[in-house]
Protein backbone atom coordinates (compact mmCIF):
# COMPACT_ATOMS: atom_id res chain seq x y z
CA UNK A 1 0.00 0.00 0.00
CA UNK A 2 1.34 3.42 -0.93
CA UNK A 3 2.06 5.90 1.84
CA UNK A 4 0.30 9.24 1.73
CA UNK A 5 1.90 12.64 1.98
CA UNK A 6 4.36 13.77 4.67
CA UNK A 7 4.05 17.10 6.45
CA UNK A 8 7.40 18.03 7.99
CA UNK A 9 7.17 20.90 10.50
CA UNK A 10 10.25 22.54 12.02
CA UNK A 11 9.64 25.19 14.70
CA UNK A 12 13.07 26.05 16.00
CA UNK A 13 12.64 29.73 16.76
CA UNK A 14 14.30 31.44 19.69
CA UNK A 15 10.82 32.19 21.05
CA UNK A 16 9.99 28.50 21.51
CA UNK A 17 6.81 28.74 19.46
CA UNK A 18 4.22 26.17 20.54
CA UNK A 19 2.34 23.99 18.05
CA UNK A 20 -1.33 23.08 18.40
CA UNK A 21 -2.62 20.15 16.39
CA UNK A 22 -6.37 20.65 16.38
CA UNK A 23 -7.98 23.96 17.18
CA UNK A 24 -6.40 27.16 18.43
CA UNK A 25 -6.25 27.21 22.20
CA UNK A 26 -4.43 28.87 25.03
CA UNK A 27 -1.26 26.95 25.79
CA UNK A 28 -1.08 26.00 29.45
CA UNK A 29 2.48 25.42 30.56
CA UNK A 30 2.95 22.31 32.68
CA UNK A 31 5.46 21.19 35.25
CA UNK A 32 7.03 24.61 35.68
CA UNK A 33 7.53 24.99 31.92
CA UNK A 34 7.93 28.70 31.16
CA UNK A 35 5.95 28.60 27.95
CA UNK A 36 6.37 31.17 25.22
CA UNK A 37 5.59 34.78 24.41
CA UNK A 38 5.07 33.71 20.78
CA UNK A 39 1.56 32.69 19.71
CA UNK A 40 1.03 29.06 18.71
CA UNK A 41 1.21 27.69 15.19
CA UNK A 42 -2.01 25.75 14.53
CA UNK A 43 -2.52 22.71 12.28
CA UNK A 44 -6.18 21.82 11.81
CA UNK A 45 -6.61 18.07 12.22
CA UNK A 46 -8.87 17.95 9.13
CA UNK A 47 -5.70 18.20 6.99
CA UNK A 48 -4.97 14.58 7.86
CA UNK A 49 -6.60 11.26 7.07
CA UNK A 50 -8.21 9.68 4.05
CA UNK A 51 -7.05 11.47 0.93
CA UNK A 52 -4.94 13.88 2.97
CA UNK A 53 -1.65 13.86 4.81
CA UNK A 54 -0.92 10.49 6.39
CA UNK A 55 2.46 11.20 7.97
CA UNK A 56 3.41 14.05 10.31
CA UNK A 57 6.89 14.88 11.57
CA UNK A 58 7.42 17.75 14.02
CA UNK A 59 10.68 19.13 15.38
CA UNK A 60 10.14 21.99 17.80
CA UNK A 61 11.60 23.78 20.79
CA UNK A 62 8.23 24.67 22.36
CA UNK A 63 5.22 22.71 23.56
CA UNK A 64 3.21 20.51 21.18
CA UNK A 65 -0.47 20.13 22.11
CA UNK A 66 -2.92 17.67 20.52
CA UNK A 67 -6.36 19.07 21.44
CA UNK A 68 -8.60 17.71 18.68
CA UNK A 69 -8.94 14.12 17.48
CA UNK A 70 -6.37 13.24 14.82
CA UNK A 71 -7.09 10.32 12.46
CA UNK A 72 -4.53 9.27 9.89
CA UNK A 73 -4.80 6.65 7.15
CA UNK A 74 -3.61 3.08 7.58
CA UNK A 75 0.14 2.70 8.19
CA UNK A 76 0.50 6.45 8.77
CA UNK A 77 2.80 7.98 11.36
CA UNK A 78 3.17 10.78 13.87
CA UNK A 79 6.72 11.60 14.93
CA UNK A 80 7.06 14.54 17.35
CA UNK A 81 10.15 15.84 19.11
CA UNK A 82 9.44 18.91 21.28
CA UNK A 83 10.31 20.36 24.67
CA UNK A 84 6.93 19.31 26.05
CA UNK A 85 4.11 17.20 24.55
CA UNK A 86 0.51 17.06 25.75
CA UNK A 87 -1.98 14.62 24.19
CA UNK A 88 -5.44 15.84 25.25
CA UNK A 89 -7.42 14.13 22.45
CA UNK A 90 -7.34 10.94 20.39
CA UNK A 91 -4.67 9.94 17.89
CA UNK A 92 -5.84 7.08 15.68
CA UNK A 93 -3.69 5.42 13.00
CA UNK A 94 -4.65 1.83 12.11
CA UNK A 95 -1.43 -0.21 12.00
CA UNK A 96 0.56 2.99 12.25
CA UNK A 97 3.37 4.43 14.34
CA UNK A 98 3.36 7.13 17.02
CA UNK A 99 6.74 8.37 18.33
CA UNK A 100 6.60 11.16 20.91
CA UNK A 101 9.83 12.38 22.47
CA UNK A 102 11.06 15.27 24.55
CA UNK A 103 14.64 16.37 24.82
CA UNK A 104 15.79 18.92 27.37
CA UNK A 105 18.54 20.01 24.97
CA UNK A 106 16.26 21.07 22.11
CA UNK A 107 16.23 24.66 23.27
CA UNK A 108 19.09 26.88 24.28
CA UNK A 109 18.25 26.47 27.97
CA UNK A 110 17.97 23.04 29.55
CA UNK A 111 14.41 22.18 30.55
CA UNK A 112 14.03 19.65 33.34
CA UNK A 113 10.26 19.81 32.74
CA UNK A 114 10.54 18.16 29.30
CA UNK A 115 7.47 16.02 29.94
CA UNK A 116 4.98 13.99 27.96
CA UNK A 117 1.42 13.83 29.27
CA UNK A 118 -1.38 11.66 27.89
CA UNK A 119 -4.48 13.21 29.45
CA UNK A 120 -7.48 11.46 30.99
CA UNK A 121 -9.75 9.96 28.30
CA UNK A 122 -7.16 10.55 25.53
CA UNK A 123 -6.38 7.56 23.31
CA UNK A 124 -3.40 6.72 21.17
CA UNK A 125 -4.72 3.90 18.98
CA UNK A 126 -2.56 2.09 16.41
CA UNK A 127 -4.48 -1.18 16.59
CA UNK A 128 -5.08 -3.46 13.62
CA UNK A 129 -8.48 -3.72 11.95
CA UNK A 130 -11.09 -6.43 11.61
CA UNK A 131 -11.45 -7.30 7.91
CA UNK A 132 -14.22 -9.61 6.69
CA UNK A 133 -13.51 -10.71 3.11
CA UNK A 134 -16.22 -13.36 3.03
CA UNK A 135 -17.73 -13.57 -0.44
CA UNK A 136 -21.05 -14.34 1.21
CA UNK A 137 -21.14 -10.75 2.45
CA UNK A 138 -19.16 -8.92 -0.21
CA UNK A 139 -19.97 -10.83 -3.41
CA UNK A 140 -17.08 -9.09 -5.16
CA UNK A 141 -13.37 -9.36 -4.71
CA UNK A 142 -12.33 -7.69 -1.47
CA UNK A 143 -11.05 -4.14 -1.71
CA UNK A 144 -10.33 -3.21 1.91
CA UNK A 145 -6.69 -3.37 3.01
CA UNK A 146 -5.97 -6.29 5.31
CA UNK A 147 -4.49 -4.75 8.42
CA UNK A 148 -4.11 -7.44 11.03
CA UNK A 149 -1.05 -6.27 12.96
CA UNK A 150 -1.16 -3.50 15.50
CA UNK A 151 1.31 -0.66 15.12
CA UNK A 152 3.91 0.83 17.45
CA UNK A 153 3.82 3.51 20.14
CA UNK A 154 6.99 5.02 21.61
CA UNK A 155 6.93 7.63 24.39
CA UNK A 156 10.35 8.90 25.44
CA UNK A 157 10.51 11.79 27.92
CA UNK A 158 13.63 13.53 29.17
CA UNK A 159 11.51 14.57 32.18
CA UNK A 160 8.26 13.09 33.46
CA UNK A 161 6.10 10.67 31.50
CA UNK A 162 2.50 10.94 32.70
CA UNK A 163 -0.20 8.59 31.39
CA UNK A 164 -3.32 9.60 33.28
CA UNK A 165 -5.98 7.22 34.54
CA UNK A 166 -8.65 6.66 31.89
CA UNK A 167 -6.29 7.18 28.95
CA UNK A 168 -5.54 4.33 26.53
CA UNK A 169 -2.50 3.21 24.54
CA UNK A 170 -3.78 0.58 22.09
CA UNK A 171 -1.47 -1.58 19.95
CA UNK A 172 -3.79 -4.60 19.77
CA UNK A 173 -4.06 -6.75 16.68
CA UNK A 174 -7.01 -7.06 14.35
CA UNK A 175 -8.28 -10.12 12.50
CA UNK A 176 -8.96 -11.29 8.95
CA UNK A 177 -11.73 -13.61 7.77
CA UNK A 178 -11.22 -14.87 4.24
Amino acid sequence: MALGGLLDVALNSAGEQPLVIGREAEIVAEGGYQGSDVGPAVLDSSLFGAGGISRLRVQGTGQTLFNQDLSLSEFGSVDVSSSQIVVASDISIPGGTVNLGTDDNLGKVEKPDALIRVARDARIDVSGNWTNDSRLLNGEFPTAPVLVDGGEISLSAAGALVVEEGSLLDVSSGAHLD
